[in-house]
Order: structure tokens, then sequence, then C-alpha cells
């Protein structure tokens, strides 16, 4: 069923290229979970790029930013011709591997961690001491995830305000300093969320919502490039270069 997904949205990217801005006309962020591993709750096993394929990806980018197409900036910087990198959820392998490859290039990136899930224990989620060992990479940028990773859109605006204090309080004993962005856990956003995201010191959120910045964009509800398990090389290039922009009417 994904293979048929993902060759239709390929056969509207095709069509969709000849309304694309160039690379250099527009900003974005991509969206990765875990490079190798199991993604938490990834029912259609779309959420885990294999570490091959992340690396085959990474170097297409480095090729773009050779060429003078595009940068790889930290997230928070994004201007026209600059794409970022992050990740949720918070995975070993954003560490073991995806730093590793990433690095190599001197590419920044921005992970997003969960707290309810490196509590856990969960194999495969980052420890507390990893996350601190993530921390020190002189690459990388940390946020959170929500607390529970449950959606907040199901939660009481209450509990939406304890959620994100928990989140802040718990980021600050480990990583020295309060989180000033956050990614919404399953995506889920509305007003009444993004406001008390706002109000609670956060000066930035991203969903899943799929697309570019524009400069009409919510920072309390960024959209992202959503990067699957399925994408091929051309597949995933053809997300940078815009050709699948078609789906922020999907999302």
């Amino acid at each position: 069923m994904e293979t048929i997904r993902h060759l239709t949205g390929a056969t509207l990217s095709t069509i969709w290229r000849f309304a694309s801005t160039p690379l250099k006309g527009r900003s974005q962020v991509l969206m990765y979970h875990s490079i190798g591993g199991n993604a938490d709750g990834d029912a259609r096993g779309i959420y885990s790029v294999t570490p091959e394929m992340f690396s085959r990806q990474m170097a297409l980018l480095q090729s773009l930013c050779k060429r003078g197409e595009l940068r790889v900036v930290p997230f928070g910087e994004e201007v026209p011709g600059t794409l970022s990198i992050t990740f949720d959820d918070g995975y070993k392998d954003n560490l073991y591997v995806a730093a590793t490859i990433l690095e190599s290039l001197r590419f920044p990136f921005h992970v997003f961690v969960n707290p309810s899930l490196v509590h856990s224990g969960q194999a495969g989620i980052l420890s507390q001491r990893e996350v601190q060992d993530l921390k020190e990479n002189p690459f990388v940028s940390l946020g959170v995830h929500g607390y529970s990773h449950k959606p907040m859109t199901s939660l009481s605006s209450e509990n939406v305000l304890d959620e994100l204090g928990l989140a802040r309080s718990w980021f600050a004993e480990i990583v020295g300093h309060e989180a000033s962005s956050l990614s919404y856990p399953h995506g889920a956003v509305n007003d009444c969320v993004a406001n008390l995201v706002k109000q609670s010191g956060f000066t930035r959120a991203a969903c899943s919502k799929f697309g570019p910045l524009t400069l009409s964009s919510d920072q309390f509800r960024l959209p992202r490039i959503d990067i699957w398990s399925t994408d091929t090389e051309w597949s995933f290039l053809a997300k940078v270069k815009g050709h699948w922009d078609w789906m922020k009417w999907r999302t």
C-alpha cells in the first residue's frame, strides 16, 4: 500500500515541479525520526530511514551546497536558499548514526526529545546520559517533543500547560537551559494549543504539516518536509526542490 501511495505521489510531483520555486527562493525544514531503528508507534513503517539511504540523501544535499544552490543551517535560521534538518522523538541512532554522518559533512541538526520516552527505558530511545552527550556535539541543537507524547489536542488546556511546564523543567535540568523550541507530538496542534505553547515561553514550534516555510508561516505551526523510508534518492531530491509541495493541501 505504501508503495502505491509513493508511486502516486511521485507522479503528482512530476507535474507539480513546473510550479515549484527554485531552491534559492525557498526555505524549508526536513523532518526525520529514526535512522535505522524502530520509530515509536510507526505502524506503517515509514519513519525509519536506513543509514545507507540517509547517507546518500545527505550526499545529495552536499552536492547542492557545493553548487551554491543551498545551505544547511541550524533550526531557526532558515532564510531563502537554506534548509534545516530535524529529528523527532530522540532515538539512539540520532546520536550514534545520524550524528556521525552529519558531522562528517559539517551539517547542523536539531533533535526534539520526548522526556517520557527517555524515562521509559525503551530500546532504541536516548537515555538521559545520551541526551547530555548529544548536547555536547557542536553541530546539535535540542528542543522538546512534548512531555508524555500524547497529542496535545486531546488534552485540556490545564493539562497542556502542565505538559509544557514539565517538559521545560526536565529539559533545563538535563541540558542546562530552558527549551525554546518544540515539535508537537503526532503533529497535533490547533489554535488553543499553539497559543498555550507561545504563552509557556517557547519561541517556535514545528508541526507535521507538509510544506516549505514562507514569509507568512506561523512560528508556532512551522511546516516541515516529511522524509519517509520509501523515499528514493530521486524522490528525496524532488521533495527538497519543492516538487512534492502539493502535499500541503492534504495535511
